[in-house]
């Protein structure tokens, strides 16, 4: 009787374990299904580690005849997913790379916001994180372009000389105190 209950409790572990991970894995297809569009082609992906081995192997030694190989396989663009990491897609061919790049120049602008940083609330003050869009992000552009802009480089010119003169005698005077002397430096 022992062994009956313990086939049995492995079986129903087993069963219970398969149905936990076809149920979540159906959600994952569902939840990315909606908040997508499909990827371009690519080679196999497999679960967990996604296109890793193909970065280990074929384009390893030989990357560019491997890009070149996939370009021939899948078309001008493909798409990657090495490990857990986000999708990558390649573009190949000119024609596509201008098509995509005009088309989605918005989107290719914004700078992926790592987890972390969401976590952490970082990335609704940092200009690093700021979406291009964003109002905080366009002043500071402003403020940079005033701040470098030729005239203003040009009133500043004499000081950022003086500072720079400055800090190569510095240089020198320490280097000529084990030479003999800063004079030999500046005749």
């Amino acid at each position: 009787m022992g062994l009956l209950t313990l086939q049995a409790c492995i079986a129903l572990t087993l069963i219970t374990i398969h149905a936990v991970f076809v149920l979540r894995l159906q959600y994952r297809r569902k939840k990315h299904s909606n908040a997508s569009l499909p990827l371009p082609p690519g080679p196999l992906r497999l679960p967990f580690i996604g296109n890793l081995l193909y970065f280990i192997g074929p384009l390893r030694h030989n990357p560019h005849r491997g890009l070149a190989r996939l370009a021939q396989t899948y078309g001008p663009v493909v798409s990657f997913r090495p490990g857990t990491a986000q999708n990558i897609v390649l573009v190949s061919s000119p024609d596509a790379a201008r098509e995509a790049l005009a088309a989605n120049d918005a989107a290719l602008t914004a700078r992926p916001v790592p987890n972390n940083a969401h976590c952490l609330a970082h990335c609704a003050g940092s200009l690093f994180f700021l979406p291009a869009s964003d109002p905080l992000w366009k002043k500071h552009r402003v403020t940079i372009g005033a701040r470098f802009s030729g005239r203003s480089l040009n009133v500043t010119r004499p000081m950022r000389d003086r500072n720079a003169r400055r800090a190569f005698q510095g240089v020198f005077w320490s280097r000529g105190r084990r030479q003999g002397g800063p004079d030999e430096h500046w005749a």
